[in-house]
């Protein structure tokens, strides 16, 4: 069985990630172990899983904002809609852009900002989805949607931010689980091409040698 570290190495992840990784092995009790919905949904984008269920996951994340909108603000609402009815093929990628552009427009003049980015964040996920769009456009609009609970929580001090965000981070990995289980975690994996993840692994095992 492969280490997790190995494959998270081979993929370019965050050196976060991979020092987490440590010595465990791919398997489902590292995917269950991981706290971080971040480093999950980055995972699945990564390796292909349906793309459906990356907006979907983004979006259940991005939904953990929403209590914090002040009454009568629907935008992050309707661009977290907009994006879950993509995933139906009720709209096309030019709706959702046009949701997102409209709620991140918000972000600016909201002093609840950070639930506009973080919605507007979901419905990114889709447009590029959607639209065969740059592929890092929807993974960051992932990434920001399953930090949501972090940005809009009132709390005050960078302690008791850090440990917000902690707890939202915690939050988001069990909303992404809900949303993807393991074996589509697994397959993909399965039937990942292993020569480009031998080639990095190479460069990065030859890179700290000469940094020894």
């Amino acid at each position: 069985m492969m280490l997790l570290r190995d494959l998270l190495i081979g993929l370019d992840a965050c050196d976060e990630a991979i020092l987490w990784a440590g010595q465990r092995r791919v398997s489902r009790a590292s995917w269950i172990a991981s706290e971080r919905g971040d480093w999950l949904l980055w995972l699945v984008a990564t390796l292909g899983v349906d793309q459906r269920l990356v907006v979907l996951a983004a979006c259940d994340c991005a939904r953990e904002a929403l209590s914090q909108v002040p009454a009568g603000d629907d935008l992050p609402r309707l661009a977290i809609e907009a994006a879950e009815a993509w995933t139906r093929g009720e709209v096309s990628g030019a709706v959702v852009r046009e949701a997102a552009t409209v709620c991140y427009a918000a972000e600016y003049t909201s002093y609840a900002g950070t639930c506009d980015a973080a919605c507007a964040a979901a419905a990114r996920t889709a447009y590029a989805y959607a639209s065969e769009h740059d592929y890092d456009y929807g993974y960051n609009g992932a990434y920001a949607a399953a930090c949501a609970a972090s940005t809009v929580a009132n709390a005050d001090g960078a302690v008791a931010y850090g440990a917000a965000r902690g707890g939202s981070l915690r939050c988001g990995a069990h909303i992404v689980r809900d949303r993807i289980p393991w074996d589509l975690v697994a397959d993909a994996i399965e039937v990942l091409p292993r020569e480009p993840i031998r080639a990095r692994l190479a460069r990065h095992h030859a890179l700290r040698v000469e940094g020894a």
